[in-house]
């Protein structure tokens, strides 16, 4: 289907000028990623049906989630905001087509995106996607990044005050953070040797803000699964958690507490939540439903929200953390995934 959450073009901010790319740790990823942190390969399971307590709407922790349209590129987005109390959808915040990648800061006070930003001055000059970021209000619209490369996916770190994106500005494809107020930029995956085909543009921060989940191929294999990895901020320690899942992996999610990460099973419709040592590796797939994608956990660790097209559109559903029971949040007749779920204030 090629769908993607995108938005719109509302004029070239006036940020500074390109960032400058500092070296970071100077033994980054100089050495072959590790698996996971086992004695032997894991392998998949699934929760015992003695531990499943069936759930309704009044069992989610009260608060509200945001969501984002998930429409192909060039139509426009929105971001809505929809309560677990009452299931009142509303419209925050209507975005013209080109922005991609849409995700909210921790506080859902901001916007950051990937643009194709346009030279007006050279009608014939190559655009290439940069990282920006503004107020869900749409104001006070700058650019993070300005090189001549394809940045995007970008991701909020947990305290807000930095961004995690992917970008081709040297080989291959890397991820790099920006720090927003100053626009220093730093490398945590310039890997030459070692070089990994980043999967469905997700990238998740733990909440302690010092790790980094992604979904990549190892690209010296032969048309292989993609895998999720977790990695050091400043580029050391990369573990691959799911060697010997056979199956393309993308949009990791870092459970609250820290210590799981959910994550789709690209075109095999399941959902997956593994430890973040790569232990416990279990299936949360009992619906038969057509899609699971774009998981997002709850506050208090016990549910996690995802779009499936199981009714023709891509609602939002929940299911707890045992994945056998699944509540429809929305039934809309436009697409939608989760971007952020919030306590009630």
């Amino acid at each position: 289907m090629g769908l993607l959450l995108v938005a719109c073009n509302v004029g070239q901010g006036s940020g500074s000028a390109d960032p400058t790319v500092s070296n970071g740790n100077p033994n980054n990823n100089s050495a072959t990623p590790t698996t996971a942190k086992t004695d032997a390969a894991p392998t998949l399971s699934q929760y015992p049906t003695s531990t499943v307590k069936p759930f309704s709407s009044a069992d989610l922790p009260k608060g509200q989630i945001y969501l984002g349209s998930y429409v192909k590129f060039g139509d426009p987005g929105k971001v809505y905001m929809m309560s677990t109390e009452t299931g009142q959808l509303q419209e925050l915040v209507d975005l013209p087509p080109d922005y991609q990648s849409i995700t909210l800061s921790p506080d859902a006070q901001m916007i950051a995106f990937s643009d194709y930003i346009h030279d007006t001055s050279n009608p014939s000059a190559q655009e290439f996607e940069s990282v920006g970021i503004m107020s869900l209000d749409k104001s006070g619209l700058r650019y993070l990044t300005h090189d001549v490369a394809d940045e995007l996916a970008p991701a909020w770190s947990p305290d807000g005050k930095s961004v995690a994106f992917i970008s081709n500005r040297v080989l291959g494809l890397d991820i790099y953070i920006v720090d927003i107020a100053t626009g220093h930029l730093v490398p945590v995956t310039l890997d030459f040797q070692n070089k990994l085909a980043f999967n469905e543009q997700c990238l998740s921060w733990s909440p302690d803000g010092k790790r980094i989940a992604f979904s990549a191929t190892d690209t010296f294999q032969q048309n292989p699964p993609s895998h999720i990895y977790v990695i050091n901020i400043d580029g050391s320690n990369r573990v691959d958690l799911t060697p010997n899942l056979d199956v393309k992996q993308a949009c990791p999610a870092w459970s609250p507490n820290g210590l799981r990460i959910a994550f789709s099973g690209n075109y095999d419709d399941k959902m997956y939540i593994v430890n973040d040592d790569g232990t416990n590796l279990v299936s949360l797939s009992y619906d038969n439903a057509s899609s699971m994608l774009h998981p997002i956990w709850s506050p208090d660790g016990k549910y996690i929200t995802y779009s499936s097209d199981k009714d023709g559109h891509y609602n939002i559903y929940v299911t707890d953390e045992n994945g056998y029971n699944f509540l429809q949040l929305t039934h809309n007749s436009f697409d939608t995934i989760p971007l952020l779920w919030l306590p009630k204030k």
